[in-house]
């Protein structure tokens, strides 16, 4: 099974979307600890578009998207 993962404002080298391929089904959180961000980042993490808990068990063609938390004013 194959998930696409896209990292938004992150200062990481990676700005392409990265494929990530698994035999069985991961969770979120195992697809996240593959990532390039700092392990005390606090991120907002979208799976298909909708809002995920760590503990979702992703299916072929989930696509991640990864934000650092929003500030403004």
């Amino acid at each position: 099974m194959e998930i696409e993962v896209r990292l938004f404002g992150f200062e990481t080298a990676i700005q392409q979307p990265v494929h990530l391929r698994w035999d069985d089904p991961p969770r979120l959180a195992e697809a996240l600890a593959m990532l390039p961000l700092p392990l005390d980042a606090e991120t907002i993490v979208l799976v298909n578009g909708r809002t995920a808990t760590p503990d979702l068990r992703l299916c072929d063609g989930d696509r991640i998207a990864v934000f650092p938390p929003m500030t403004g004013g």
